[in-house]
Parts: structure tokens; sequence; C-alpha cells
């Protein structure tokens, strides 16, 4: 499981992000510091100068810290039930421009028949 800092870190890149609760699309720049207050599904919702932001899994690497497999799985099999629930399943091969290493916890998926 990935070690979530306590300790405030600067963002490696600049990286789109969402206000918390309204949802609007802000920018972060790289090198700003922000605080890590939740982790869920992926996604990591931030402090930054006292605003709540959400950083999504696709963005993640912004923050420098690594997407263990598991993680990974279950993007990947939330990720195709929400598809599904669409009409529009799509293979893990979409993902792969979003997580590092998704490939083999979604061949998992699709071999578990989700």
């Amino acid at each position: 499981m990935t070690q979530i800092p306590i300790e405030s870190i600067r963002l490696l890149r600049d990286v789109d992000a969402y206000m918390v609760p309204s949802g609007d699309e802000v920018k972060l720049l790289a090198g700003n510091l922000v605080r890590i207050t939740q982790a869920l599904g992926g996604n990591y919702t931030v402090l930054i100068n006292g605003n709540m932001v959400q950083i999504t899994a696709e963005n993640s690497d912004a923050l420098g810290l690594e997407i263990t497999e598991e993680q990974a799985y279950d993007f990947c099999e939330w990720w195709m039930i929400e598809e599904a629930a669409d009409g529009c399943l799509y293979d893990c091969d979409d993902l792969n421009n979003y997580l590092d290493g998704i490939d083999d916890a979604c061949s998992e998926v699709i071999d578990d028949g989700v």
C-alpha cells in the first residue's frame, strides 16, 4: 500500500485538479506545496493554500507517489464497470495513457471476466 506522507510535498509537474466541493477545474503548478488529506480509489484530495482540491488517479504521478498493483487493479475494475454501465466497455489498453503498470492488473480483471 502506498504510504501517504503527512508533511507537505511539492508537485512534480503542472496538474489539472478539481475544487472540492464545486468541481471547478483548476491548474496546480509544479513546485507548489500540497498536503494530502485523503486517498481513495487512486484519487487524492489535497490542501493547497487553504483550498481543498482533488487530483484524479490519472494525474497522481504529479504527487510523486507510486501506485501499487492493488490500487491499479481496483481502479481498472471500477473503470470497466463504469464504462459497462454507460454501454461502452473498453479494454484496459485505453487506461495505459493514465497509469503506468496498469496493463497487468487490468489483464487480471479481464481474465476474471469482469
